[in-house]
This record gives C-alpha cells, sequence and structure tokens, in this order.
C-alpha cells in the first residue's frame, strides 16, 4: 500500500470518469471497457509509482532526511528486489489490459497503450527519466489528462469527441497539481541528487503561481464544456477548497506540505465526480 501510494490514485481515476461519462452522454457506455480502462489506469500509475520507489532509491533521491511519506525502500518494508519483481508484475498485467483493450475495442490502442507503457516506466528510469530532466509537469498532464480521457471516450465510442480532449485538460490539470505539490515539497532534496524538477529549475515562487495558474485552467476547460452540458459548471464547487489550497501552498514548507498533496488528488477526484455528474445529465 504504502509503495502504490494510494492518497494519489485519484490521478488515474478520474479521466476514466469523465472519459466515461462523456461515452454514457454519446450513448456509448460499455461497463466492461470502462472498467478494463480503469484497472490499466490503475496499473500504469501503479507501475509508475513503484519504479520512482525503485529507482530514487538507486539514485539517492530517498534519504533519511525526505520530508514526504516513507517509501517502502527507504523504510525497509521492501527490497530493491521486491520492488522491482512488483514492477514487473503490474507492468505485465497492464500490458494484459493494453492487449485486451486492442483486441475488443480498438486495434490502434495497441499503439497508445504501448506509449502509456514506457511512459510509466520512463518517467523515472532510464539514462534520461522525464522526471529528472523538468518534464514531469507536462508528462502528468497529458498522460492523465487528454490521453486517459480522451482514450477512454475512444475505446467507448469509437470516435475522438475535442470535448473528451478539453474534459482531459481540466482533468490533466489538476493531476499536475498533485505532482506540483509533490515536486515543491521536495526541491532540496531534489536538487542536491541531480533531480531537475520544474520547481527545482524555476524556485518556488514559479511553482506557487503554476499551482494557481493549473487551478484556473481547469474551472476554465469546464466551463468550455457548457455548450455540451449546460451542468458542466458543477466543478466550479469546488473553486472554495481550490482557493484555500492555494492559499495552503503558499505559507507552507517540507512536511507540512504533505496534507495538501493528499487534499489535492481529492480535489481532483472530486471535481471530475462532479464534471461527469454534469456530462451526464447533459441539458
Amino acid at each position: 500500500m504504502v509503495a502504490a501510494r494510494v492518497h494519489t490514485l485519484p490521478a488515474s481515476i478520474s479521466p476514466v470518469l469523465a472519459g466515461s461519462a462523456l461515452a454514457y452522454a454519446a450513448y456509448s457506455f460499455s461497463p466492461v471497457i470502462a472498467l478494463a480502462c480503469l484497472a490499466l489506469a490503475l496499473l500504469l500509475q501503479i507501475t509508475a509509482n513503484y519504479t520512482n520507489d525503485l529507482c530514487d532509491y538507486q539514485k539517492g533521491a530517498d534519504r533519511d532526511d525526505r520530508k514526504g511519506p516513507p517509501t517502502a525502500i527507504s523504510a525497509n518494508l521492501l527490497t530493491p528486489g521486491q520492488m522491482l519483481a512488483g514492477t514487473l508484475v503490474t507492468l505485465t498485467a497492464a500490458s494484459g489490459m493494453v492487449f485486451y483493450l486492442s483486441l475488443t475495442a480498438w486495434p490502434g490502442f495497441l499503439l497508445v497503450g504501448l506509449f502509456c507503457l514506457a511512459g510509466a516506466v520512463l518517467y523515472t528510469a532510464g539514462p534520461y527519466p522525464l522526471g529528472y530532466l523538468g518534464l514531469g509537469d507536462l508528462t502528468v498532464f497529458l498522460f492523465f489528462g487528454p490521453v486517459a480521457v480522451g482514450s477512454t471516450f475512444y475505446l467507448q465510442a469509437g470516435e475522438l469527441s475535442p470535448a473528451a480532449l478539453i474534459a482531459g485538460g481540466g482533468v490533466g490539470a489538476l493531476s499536475s497539481n498533485i505532482l506540483l505539490v509533490n515536486n515543491l515539497r521536495d526541491r532540496h532534496e531534489d536538487a542536491r541528487c541531480g533531480k531537475n524538477t520544474l520547481t527545482v529549475r524555476l524556485g518556488r515562487s514559479f511553482s506557487v503561481n503554476q499551482y494557481r495558474l493549473l487551478l484556473a485552467l481547469a474551472y476554465l476547460f469546464s466551463l468550455l464544456l457548457v455548450p455540451k452540458s449546460t451542468w458542466s459548471f458543477l466543478p466550479l464547487l469546488t473553486v472554495p477548497s481550490g482557493v484555500n489550497l492555494f492559499r495552503e501552498i503558499q505559507g507552507k514548507e517540507g512536511a507540512f506540505l504533505n496534507p495538501v498533496l493528499a487534499k489535492s488528488a481529492r480535489l481532483l477526484l472530486l471535481y471530475s465526480l462532479l464534471l461527469s455528474i454534469g456530462l451526464i445529465i447533459r441539458q
């Protein structure tokens, strides 16, 4: 449970909710395909989290002065070998889901799925890990936003709707904010071990403003969906929570940001639930 980082898994659940709600509104909802998409999304994120746990430990990013919750290896809950084995298991399971969806829903998803599998591993692993190059924010935005929402919709509806990409933008923006809080909390340790996240490169002030911008973009994307469904404004009910979270990151550092990270994940899930309800009502 520690290695899977359950508190961040709303990032996997949210795009499937939004994409499936759009499919339902288009009279194309498939419970079987939706559940398969959810399983794949969860497996991909858990694979990425396992890989992150292993590779950050090997690269020296996780030390005794870590500000975040203890990782499985650093807390001696698992050995590096056990973590590698777990990563291979989840990666294999995710690969199986990719092939299943490619065979039953859309053959072209094989290419998309392989791209996602590679992203889950290469985010932290390999000679040029995306998270260490300052590309983590963009990667999370794309994979947990337009790619996940768009793929979930396409696998059920058989077409790509602009609304799916717009909804994906909102979900991706709030997913990126989860990572942003993590990077803001760990920026000093990351800088020391050469993990040049966007926060390390551009500083705390930039990241705080980035959090605010991504919040605003998420609500803007929901408003852009109002022509499709009047009730797409429902995510705006979470604006007070978003404002409170922005105020919190302005004044907190280190381990005090851990609750903000968890709250950011909950905000994403609530936003996505309300957006999905609004899309389903479709009036």
